[in-house]
């Protein structure tokens, strides 16, 4: 046999051990991570709880900009999940409303739920674990953690590789939005806004039809509907006012707001950059006056 050839192969041998072995060991960190965190864990299964057995008269559904934003209680069942699309609300709306009809719909109205990424997103087993009881051997595999389990991996890296306070204290892991320069502001709005970007055509979509049709069945069944926009940094905003499809697709949801004659609140500049975490986040310090405000801009009495 040829030596380089064999020399090839034995490399490719150990380049797939190497590579299935450091896989491995990322899996196995990732899963001891989520066994052992009980916040995490807490955080997963609470929240199901709360969408199989939530009985409040009003339900807020979203993503991580409604999740991050209201405060759950008697009033309201906050069932807003990071990274949830229009098809997850859609399936969560219709799964609360026959098993607890409610006497009102937050539903979130942000430009960015109708970008590429969130609505090419198949969510489809995500649904699923949360309308059954189905169970997963391993916490990696449950189709709530698989979105993050990046997330995981870097975060626990950063525990165990950078657990030294002088390190941590330099690269300022855990640095506030208000508290960061300008240059990081800008740059990391900039990539947000790249991925939060609506598609060109969206007047024309299924999504937008999608979202017309959760708000016109909902009404039909005699249940409010309130269309929320979410606080945002003055960063965020800046940038997202000087681009056309952001603008098109604000006053798009306006005119659906008006047509249904349903309120609309635009609480995208109620608070100052030092309320949030990121470019639109909020800090948990903040949730209680953002829930106060849409209880209030959606007429919600207690």
């Amino acid at each position: 046999m040829n030596s380089y050839i064999f020399n090839f192969k034995h490399f490719l041998i150990t380049f797939f051990i190497i590579i299935i072995f450091l896989v491995s060991m990322a899996l196995f960190m990732i899963e001891n991570f989520l066994s052992s965190n009980i916040n995490v864990n807490k955080s997963v299964y609470d929240y199901k709880s709360l969408f199989l057995s939530g009985t409040a008269p009003w339900v807020a559904l979203g993503d991580s900009h409604t999740a991050n934003s209201l405060k759950s209680s008697s009033i309201i069942d906050n069932l807003g999940y990071a990274s949830d699309n229009l098809e997850s609300m859609s399936i969560k709306s219709l799964h609360r409303i026959k098993r607890h009809k409610p006497k009102g719909v937050i539903l979130q109205a942000t430009p960015h739920i109708f970008s590429f990424y969130r609505l090419s997103d198949n969510q489809e087993k995500k649904t699923e674990f949360l309308t059954n009881n189905d169970e997963y051997i391993f916490k990696f595999l449950n189709p709530i953690n698989r979105p993050y389990l990046l997330n995981y991996l870097k975060l626990i890296i950063k525990n165990k590789f950078l657990s030294n306070s002088k390190v941590k204290k330099s690269l300022k892991l855990n640095k506030s939005w208000d508290e960061k320069p300008l240059s990081a502001k800008n740059y990391e709005t900039s990539t947000r806004i790249q991925l939060h970007m609506p598609i060109s055509d969206f007047k024309n979509h299924f999504s937008l039809v999608t979202y017309k049709n959760m708000i016109d069945s909902t009404l039909k069944l005699n249940i409010d509907v309130c269309l929320v926009r979410y606080p945002v940094t003055s960063t965020y905003l800046d940038k997202t006012n000087k681009i056309e499809l952001f603008n098109e697709l604000n006053t798009t949801i306006q005119e659906i707001a008006k047509s249904y004659d349903i309120n609309f609140v635009d609480l995208s500049n109620s608070l100052e950059d030092k309320s949030f975490a990121d470019p639109d986040h909020i800090l948990s310090t903040s949730k209680e006056t953002v829930t106060d405000l849409v209880k209030k801009g959606c007429k919600i009495n207690e």
